[in-house]
């Protein structure tokens, strides 16, 4: 009898550690990276690099590297590049969408990614630009905005390498997570339709950032058809018919608030307006010290003095309907800090709020990133 025990008991053992284990490959299979972060490709694209060792002939970790064909025309390889560790990570893909092609997209890139080397810590997580081309690129168009007081060249119409940040929750036994943010050109959702696969793409992420064009306000009505178009096209990719069904976070980014003053007309909009970037540096803490709450002020100023931004009147209602209440939020910026046109070799680079919108769409993306 004893000896039947004993067998009984190893059997639930081993049957308990085949259920352990399968737990455990279908939860790292539902959280690994799922697809490309660069051309949203199924993971399994991804192959082995050759394997390289160190100067003690030790092997390192080999790289892997999407081979997924963007471009059947041009033959054209995604080439995206990874250490292999990082295919086990769960990941979030945030992408611009640019009511212009001026809209500071990649200032606001070269800003955010700058102000997090080489690492930063809020109350709530800790961000670490990971090593890559992007991030080396973003980093001499900051030095040269900082330097040499002049700004990026128009981004190029491809696939852009998306620079990537590792996210850890300060909490214990927390899951990390990498975040690949990707700096489209302007022309992209301006242009294309949904049989261009730059636009395809581009409509495949997990969050947004829709940059207004503050100096545009001529042309709010084009910007404005740039948004809903690209609504209406993110929900036809997605095969959503169902306007219950809530689209991904939208981070709406006024990102030259700076310049607001020269872009009203009339000494009483120029009132208004100081009056407006005022209450938005008293509206409490910004970036690293940001709050959930002070996020919400300042998108209610913005709210409150719509009358002077474009597309503010326009996206709100929409994007309620499209984001729920809690989907979107409007986040003034100045991705240079307070110089307006003063872009002399004294001019303070300090950038404001930059931080705001990546750390609310990790937030609204399920991470506990923001205090309340």
């Amino acid at each position: 009898m004893s000896v039947l025990l004993l067998i009984a008991g190893a059997v639930v053992i081993v049957a308990c550690a085949a259920a352990l284990n399968a737990y455990m490959q279908r939860r790292k299979q539902r959280f690994r990276m799922a697809v490309c972060p660069k051309c949203g490709a199924a993971s399994d694209s991804f192959v082995s690099t050759n394997e390289s060792t160190d100067f003690e002939g030790l092997p390192h970790h080999d790289d892997i590297c999407c081979w997924n064909v963007i471009s059947e025309y041009s033959f054209e390889e995604c080439s995206f590049t990874v250490p292999r560790w990082q295919l086990e990570v769960p990941w979030l893909r945030f992408a611009g969408v640019g009511g212009t092609c001026s809209a500071g997209q990649t200032v606001w890139n070269a800003a955010c990614s700058s102000r997090l080397r080489p690492f930063l810590t809020t109350e709530q997580v800790s961000l670490e630009p990971l090593p890559s081309g992007m991030q080396e690129h973003l980093q001499r168009s900051w030095c040269s905005i900082q330097e040499n007081k002049s700004f990026p060249t128009a981004t190029h119409i491809h696939l852009p390498e998306p620079w990537c940040l590792a996210v850890r929750p300060r909490t214990r036994h927390s899951l990390r997570r990498i975040v690949a943010v990707s700096d489209f050109a302007g022309e992209i959702p301006n242009w294309q339709t949904l049989e261009d696969h730059l636009y395809r793409i581009l409509l495949d992420k997990d969050g947004y950032f829709f940059f207004i064009d503050l100096q545009r306000l001529t042309e709010e009505q084009r910007q404005l058809e740039v948004f809903h178009r690209f609504l209406v096209n993110l929900r036809a990719n997605r095969g959503l018919r169902n306007r219950d069904s809530r689209l991904s976070p939208i981070a709406v980014c006024i990102s030259k608030l700076d310049f607001l003053p020269e872009c009203v007309d009339g000494p009483e909009n120029t009132a208004r307006a100081d009056r407006c970037i005022q209450d938005i540096q008293d509206s409490g803490p910004a970036d690293e010290a940001t709050t959930l709450s002070a996020i919400r002020r300042r998108h209610e100023l913005i709210l409150k003095y719509s009358s002077l931004f474009p597309c503010v009147k326009g996206l709100n209602g929409r994007l309620q309907d499209e984001c729920g209440k809690d989907g979107f939020m409007f986040f003034p910026m100045a991705s240079v800090g307070w110089v307006g046109s003063d872009l002399s070799a004294a001019a303070a680079i300090r950038p404001y709020g930059v931080i705001d919108p990546l750390l609310w769409l990790l937030h609204a993306s399920g991470m506990k990133a923001l205090p309340p």
